[in-house]
């Protein structure tokens, strides 16, 4: 059995972060743990002949806190000046998320006013809590969610309908929504205009490995332990009270134990029931590359219209440049339980652009990926059973959090990175805490610490 001060489960930006934080409070042997057999947890790059694809659409900003944990990595971005835009619900080609000129103006004061007078009843009669749905019209009012194709897309996002979904969750989501639609909000954008003095980053040409290999090497040369490709078979208390963790190729143990893995995952370690109201999202990604003729200008396009399953569809060639003459992309679809399959939504995704004229050529489909465990979906009652799965954790002494772990949908990784760094000084303070208060009880100063676990490595270096 190897022993250590901490271990991280997860080596995504969370998971490295939170390694990073650990290691600056004064650990000395810290391990951490990933099924993956490589750095960066879903933020996957795959070549394809002479393509890099991701499995998503990633915007960075160089100032992000993971960046400045390893300021190494930051010259390796590649600058990013690209549009997003949106297929409304007639499938006309919009700004994204909103273009209040052709979502409202274009349609007539008569549409204007039918527009208003449902704002008007949303505000009188619908409970934002109750539903993502009630959350949207509430805001925006039935009427312009739906000829916005927002409902639309809510569907395609969530897998289900949004009457289905938590307002709490629709809150976390788009709570740009009820910032921009209410009187308040207007308000501060027309007085203080926001203005973001960063640059926009994509990823490297070569893929993500060429950001999270440096960053582990980083945290490797100040003792951080990785392992990748270990496939954790069990957690369990000792006799001593450590946790021990037995995995495919070895048992490890720590008296802490951080957590950045899906719930569900880490709570079926460890032998707590499952709760059928934990569920995330299956995300089907499809590579494709292109030549013909290209009808529209985003780089990022988002499927809000009436028509198609797929979501999102991110052109890569936009930021790298074309690869043997032909443009290339990837295109997200939420696919369902179970999938129909990758070559039945290729067809159905192919069939929907060609309609439309969105692309009309030589369109090829290069391979596809499926990613379990894409992000929270918030049916109703998720939150509280999410609450207490997270609670049971702890009471083991597993803290656990992130976008997996957390069961908290975080859109961008500046936010992953500030929430793990929160947490791990979070649960630093709670334990410092109770050791001062046992302290106090006996009447006594705190000991010295046997530097077995995270604790006693950080109060040893602590006056």
């Amino acid at each position: 059995m190897e022993r250590f001060d901490a271990i991280v489960l997860g080596a995504g930006i969370s998971g490295m972060t939170a390694a990073s934080v650990i290691k600056e409070k004064g650990a000395r042997r810290i391990l951490v743990l990933d099924e993956y057999a490589h750095l960066g947890g879903n933020h996957v790059s795959l070549d394809i002949g002479p393509y890099t694809y991701d499995i998503g659409s990633f915007i960075f900003h160089d100032d992000a806190p993971f960046i400045q944990k390893f300021p190494g990595i930051r010259e390796k971005y590649h600058p990013y000046d690209g549009a997003t835009g949106r297929l409304d619900f007639h499938g006309n080609l919009v700004r994204y998320p909103f273009d209040y000129q052709s979502d409202l103006l274009k349609a007539g004061l008569v549409e204007v006013a039918w527009t208003l007078a449902s704002l008007l009843r949303g505000r009188l009669t619908r409970n934002p809590d109750r539903s993502a749905r009630d959350f949207v019209c509430y805001w925006l009012g039935e009427r312009f969610a739906k000829r916005t194709g927002l409902l639309s897309y809510l569907t395609r996002f969530y897998g289900t309908g949004p009457e289905r979904i938590e307002g709490e969750f629709a809150r976390k989501r788009m709570r740009w929504i009820s910032q921009n639609a209410s009187f308040a909000g207007q308000l501060r954008r027309l007085v203080a205009p926001r203005r973001s003095h960063a640059r926009s980053l994509v990823r490297p040409r070569g893929g993500f490995s060429e950001l999270y290999e440096p960053a582990g090497d980083a945290l490797r040369a100040t003792g951080v332990d990785i392992r990748l490709g270990e496939h954790v078979q069990s957690i369990h208390r000792d006799g001593s009270g450590a946790l021990v963790i037995q995995t495919d190729s070895g048992i490890f143990s720590s008296s802490t134990v951080f957590s950045t893995v899906p719930l569900d995952v880490v709570s079926n370690w460890c032998g707590l029931p499952a709760n059928p109201s934990i569920r995330y999202a299956t995300l089907t990604s499809l590579f494709y590359s292109f030549r013909g003729q290209r009808n529209f200008p985003f780089h990022i396009l988002y499927n809000f219209s009436d028509e198609g399953g797929w979501k999102r569809l991110t052109m890569h060639s936009d930021c790298y440049g074309q690869a043997n003459g032909r443009e290339y992309f990837s295109v997200e679809v939420i696919a369902g339980d179970p999938s129909p399959g990758s070559d039945v939504l290729a067809a159905s995704f192919q069939d929907h652009v060609r309609r439309r004229g969105i692309l009309l050529g030589d369109l090829t489909l290069e391979g596809a990926r499926e990613t379990t465990s894409a992000y929270p979906i918030y049916l109703k009652g998720a939150g509280a059973a999410a609450a207490q799965a997270i609670s049971d954790l702890k009471a083991i002494g597993i803290l656990s959090f992130g976008r997996q772990g957390g069961f908290d949908y975080q859109p961008t990784s500046h936010i992953s990175a500030i929430t793990a760094e929160h947490n791990v000084l979070e649960f630093e303070a709670e334990r410092r805490g109770r050791l001062e208060s046992k302290a106090q009880c006996a009447g006594d100063a705190i000991a010295e610490p046997d530097n077995t676990g995270l604790i006693g490595s950080l109060s040893a270096r602590t006056p």
